[in-house]
C-alpha cells in the first residue's frame, strides 16, 4: 500500500473468499397466469479474514510504502474448480479494505486462480464408466428395419482424466443392422453446465470440439469399428469443477447419423484435472489398483501455522490425515463376487438392489464396500451409499470411514446422513470426525451427534 500522506486507519482488513452462486428466471403459467420465477443459490467455499494493521496507538497510518503478508489456510484439495457461466460462478478473490473513519473507505479486489490438486480424486477415476452403448431402431414399429448399436469404449491405455503425457483414446463399434447407409458419425467433447437452487435444476452444454468418425460411412447390414484418438480435444484450461450448486462437467459423446431419423447420442464421462500431475503423485497408470480406505497417497507436509495476525493453527497436508485403518471384520466370499460383477454392470444401482435382495445377511467388510463405492459413477455415490446403509446389517464407524474416503467432496454430507443412523458403535465415532476437513467438520459433528 503506497500511502501519500498521513492518514488516519482503523483497520486494514484482508478477507479470502471462495463461493458458488447461481440465478436463472423460468417462465411458468401461460397468458394471464404468466409469471416469472427467479431461482437463485449461493455456497461459501471458504472464507479466512485478517486484520494486518490495527493501528499504532495513534491510529494513524504515516506516509509511506506498506507491505502486508497474507496466507491463508490450505484448501482441502478437492474444492470445485473456479469457472464463469451466464447463469452462475465459482469464485476465488481477496478483498482488502482500508477502515478510513469519517471517510470512504479505499478498497480493491481481486481474483485468485485457485487449481484444485485434486490428489484423492485421482484415484477415483475407476469410479467411471469406461464405456457406454446406445441402440436405436429405425422407422416405426411396423416398418423398422433393424437396429443401429453403437459402442463408444476407452481403451486399456487410456485414463479418465486429462493432462500432459495421458492420451484419450476411444474404441468406436457401430453395428449398423438396419436397411440404411449410415453416410458420417462424430466425436465431440462436451462440457455439461449443471446448477441447483431450491430444488430445480438449470443445465445446459457447450461443444469444445469435434473429431469425424474415419471409417464412415457404415452400409446396411454392416459393422464399422476402430480407435480414434481424441487427446487433440483437451486443453490445460479444462477442469471438471465438482460444488454443491454449481457444475462443469465433460462428456465424450458419440453421434450416429441416420437419415430421417433422430441422431443416437452415446455419452461417456470423463474427469479433467489440471495441467500437470497432482502434487504429491502422479495419476496411477492404466489397470493400477487404487490404495486401501485412508491411505494418503504422496502428500505435502503438513503446513505451518500462520503466526497471532491469521490465529490459524498447524494445518494438515494437502493429502489429508490418514484414516484409521478399519479393522476386525473379515471379507465376505459371497461379497466379493459383487465386487467382481460390478464392473461389467451398466445399471450398477439397480444391480446393487437386486444383489442385496438375494443376500439380505451379507456382512461385508470396510475394505469391500469401499470397493464398492468406488466402482460407483461419483454422481451417484450417495444413492449407493443409501443402498448400501438400508441393506448391510452392522454398519460400523470402521465402514463409515472407509466409504467418505473413496468418496468425492459433493457426495460425502448426503452419504454420511444415510450411514448415520445405521452406525452399531457411535461411540466411535470420533475416527470419523478425524478425517473430515475444516469446511466438514461442523456437518459431521451435527449429523453425527
Amino acid at each position: 500500500i503506497d500511502v501519500k500522506s498521513d492518514t488516519k486507519v482503523r483497520k486494514i482488513r484482508i478477507v479470502f473468499h471462495g463461493n458458488e452462486y447461481c440465478l436463472w428466471t423460468e417462465q411458468q403459467g401461460s397468458g394471464d397466469d404468466s409469471r416469472t420465477v427467479t431461482y437463485t443459490s449461493s455456497v461459501d467455499i471458504a472464507k479466512f479474514e485478517s486484520i494486518v494493521w490495527g493501528g499504532d496507538g495513534e491510529n494513524i497510518l504515516k506516509q509511506g510504502h506498506y507491505e502486508f503478508p497474507f496466507v491463508y489456510p490450505a484448501l482441502t484439495p478437492n474444492v470445485p474448480a473456479p469457472f464463469e457461466h451466464s447463469v452462475g460462478h465459482v469464485r476465488y478473490a481477496i478483498d482488502v479494505t482500508i477502515d478510513i473513519p469519517w471517510g470512504k473507505d479505499g478498497s480493491c479486489k481481486c481474483s485468485v486462480p485457485i487449481v484444485p490438486t485434486y490428489q484423492l480424486m485421482a484415484l477415483q477415476t475407476q469410479n467411471f464408466i469406461r464405456s457406454a452403448q446406445t441402440r436405436k431402431t429405425p422407422g416405426c414399429c411396423c416398418f423398422s428395419s433393424g437396429a443401429v448399436e453403437s459402442t463408444l469404449a476407452l481403451t486399456q491405455e487410456s485414463t479418465l482424466v486429462n493432462f500432459p503425457g495421458i492420451r484419450c483414446v476411444v474404441q468406436v463399434d457401430i453395428n449398423n443392422q438396419s436397411g440404411r447407409n449410415l453416410p458420417r458419425a462424430r466425436v465431440e467433447l462436451v462440457e455439461r453446465y449443471l446448477f441447483r437452487a431450491q430444488g430445480h435444476e438449470n443445465q445446459s452444454f457447450k461443444v469444445v470440439g469435434t473429431l469425424q468418425v474415419p471409417f464412415a460411412p457404415i452400409l446396411p447390414r454392416s459393422d464399422g469399428k476402430g480407435t480414434i484418438d481424441c487427446s487433440s480435444l483437451f486443453n490445460p484450461t479444462l477442469i471438471t469443477s465438482i460444488g454443491q450448486v454449481c457444475q462443469r462437467h465433460h462428456l465424450l459423446r458419440l453421434h450416429v447419423a441416420i437419415p430421417c431419423a433422430i441422431d443416437p447420442i452415446t455419452t461417456l464421462p470423463v474427469f479433467c484435472i489440471p495441467e500437470g500431475p497432482p502434487p504429491g503423485g502422479a495419476v496411477p497408470p492404466p489397470g493400477a489398483v487404487a490404495p486401501p480406505p485412508g491411505t494418503v497417497v504422496g502428500g505435502a507436509p503438513p503446513q505451518p501455522g500462520y503466526g497471532s495476525v491469521v490465529g490459524v493453527p498447524p494445518q494438515p497436508g494437502f493429502g489429508g490425515a490418514p484414516a484409521p485403518a478399519p479393522a476386525g471384520v473379515p471379507r465376505d466370499p459371497d461379497f466379493d463376487g459383487l465386487i467382481s460383477k460390478l464392473d461389467s454392470e451398466v445399471s450398477k444401482l439397480r444391480f446393487l438392489e437386486d444383489w442385496f435382495m438375494k443376500h439380505p445377511s451379507t456382512n461385508p467388510s470396510p475394505e469391500q464396500l469401499a470397493q464398492v463405492v468406488s466402482k460407483i459413477f461419483s454422481l451417484e455415490q450417495a444413492n449407493a451409499v443409501s443402498i448400501l446403509a438400508s441393506s448391510v446389517p452392522n454398519i460400523t464407524c470402521a465402514h463409515v470411514v472407509a466409504i467418505l474416503g473413496v468418496m468425492g467432496f459433493s457426495g460425502k454430507i448426503d452419504a454420511l446422513k444415510s450411514l448415520a443412523p445405521k452406525i452399531k458403535d457411535k461411540q466411535n465415532k470420533g475416527i470419523i470426525i478425524e478425517t473430515a476437513s475444516m469446511l466438514e467438520r461442523d456437518d459431521y459433528i451435527k449429523i453425527l451427534n
